[in-house]
């Protein structure tokens, strides 16, 4: 099929989505750097250098993670309760009540967020011994209000880009506030980055970042593009995991172990920090990658799309490649710190590799629908998939029917697969064929309705 030639006013179109998304990026970070009321004036900013100097407490201080945990714990609830898995691959009208649940969660969680925040704000004071909130009467309740409102606010900036804007609007939040991270890291490189201690591991960093990009945009081995399973399978959730499950049972162990028990136990873990992080990111890799990604359903989303009875093998073929492929990328990333701590751990880049790649993937979505609004002309949301498999085969099935098409957030999504709901997949299609490409997308996406014999309880 001859793509349309980028009209003039397809252009603009981008153009200005370019630039509502870019004005609302920069007012979250300008907002980042007002200080919450009621603080000492000498107490309101960091006392550290920065590039982007922080308040101690600015009024977007809660962030966005109460709504990412709010929508990750509905996630799991429907996925356990079957009168609510049904719900959780149908239309929008379908997650409509999970939607609902997941707003009410994330407020009682920014809520509860906010007033341990200023719990422990009552409790310290400055140098000079000045307390660091106000002892006026009402501002603990003022600040509490005021810190819920920061999250309701840069949820309603991600809603707006996601409507008005390029990309997944919570994923443009999250990856831009890891760019200012980012940046207040790297300003350190200059001086840091003569010693070898800190080189080296600066450079596995970087090639990190490159192996789990290239290998999202489709890694060697694919059998000429025309059956793909969406690199990392597993997510990159095995990494965040790994570190909890290391650091957890110490904080737990210290409730009801007895001192000399429970420094033993840390000991031990401390020593073997790496070790530990890496077996239990790889473990969970292997099990996540098929929970999220089962070679029976992958093959059952290619059948659905009624491509032709080649597509479903060589789609488990392709998964099982993407399996090898994700597991090998979890292993080496976990496996980063070995290095760190062989050149002395002097390498300052507090967010890991996981931040770097997530900004990336973020990046990559952007550029993706900057590309494709350019080339197709306006584009509506017709479907929203949360099976980041069944991406390729809602695609190929559009392209068949001859409808021109777009995948939103896809890079972002496969970080995470069902524990980011709050970004789906978006395909986007020209208007006049938004209802037609959305009966196509719902067959692909719930192809165990079409063929249930194939179908198996997974985490997808």
């Amino acid at each position: 099929m001859t793509e349309p030639a980028a009209a003039p006013f397809a252009r603009r179109d981008v153009a200005r989505r370019a630039a509502v998304t870019a004005l609302l990026v920069v007012a979250c970070w300008a907002l980042q750097r007002v200080p919450a009321p009621f603080l000492a004036p000498d107490a309101a900013w960091r006392p550290e250098p920065s590039l982007l100097p922080a308040p101690l407490v600015s009024v977007l201080h809660v962030g966005l993670w109460p709504v990412v945990l709010a929508f990750a714990i509905v996630e799991l609830v429907a996925l356990v309760a079957p009168r609510l898995r049904a719900r959780r691959h149908g239309s929008a009208a379908d997650r409509a009540a999970l939607t609902r649940a997941a707003w009410f969660v994330a407020i009682a969680l920014a809520a509860y967020e906010a007033l341990r925040t200023v719990e422990e704000l009552a409790q310290v004071g400055t140098s000079e011994g000045i307390p660091v909130l106000s002892s006026e009467r009402l501002a603990p309740v003022v600040l509490a209000l005021t810190l819920v409102a920061g999250t309701a606010l840069l949820s309603a900036v991600a809603l707006a880009i996601g409507r008005h804007g390029l990309g997944n609007g919570f994923a443009v939040v999250l990856g831009a506030d890891l760019v200012a991270q980012l940046l207040g890291v790297l300003q350190e490189v200059p001086a840091l980055a003569r010693d070898a201690g800190v080189l080296v591991p600066l450079l596995l960093e970087v090639a990190a970042l490159a192996v789990a990009l290239r290998l999202m945009r489709g890694g060697p081995g694919e059998p000429g593009g025309a059956v793909r399973v969406p690199v990392p399978t597993c997510g990159l959730v095995p990494w965040l995991a790994a570190q909890w499950v290391m650091q957890s049972p110490p904080r737990l162990g210290r409730s009801f172990l007895s001192q000399e028990t429970w420094d033993s136990v840390s000991a031990f873990l401390d020593a073997h920090r790496n070790t530990g992080e890496v077996a239990v990111s790889v473990a969970l890799a292997i099990v996540l990658a098929r929970l999220f990604s089962a070679r029976s359903r992958v093959a059952a989303s290619w059948s659905a799309a009624g491509l032709g009875a080649a597509a479903a093998p060589d789609a488990a073929a392709a998964s099982a490649r993407a399996h090898r492929a994700s597991i090998a990328l979890v292993a080496f990333g976990a496996a980063l710190p070995f290095a760190a701590a062989a050149f002395r751990n002097q390498w300052p880049w507090v967010l890991g590799v996981f931040g770097p790649v997530m900004a990336g993937a973020t990046v990559m979505d952007l550029a993706a629908e900057a590309r494709a609004r350019r080339r197709l002309g306006p584009l509506v949301p017709a479907f929203a998939l949360h099976r980041v498999y069944a991406v390729e085969p809602a695609l190929a099935a559009l392209a068949q029917a001859g409808i021109p098409a777009a995948a939103r957030a896809r890079y972002f999504r496969a970080l995470f697969h069902a524990f980011a709901p709050f970004a789906p997949v978006e395909l986007l299609v020209p208007a006049p064929r938004a209802q037609e490409a959305a009966a196509i997308c719902a067959r692909i996406a719930r192809p165990e309705l079409a063929a249930p014999a194939a179908a198996e309880v997974t985490l997808p």
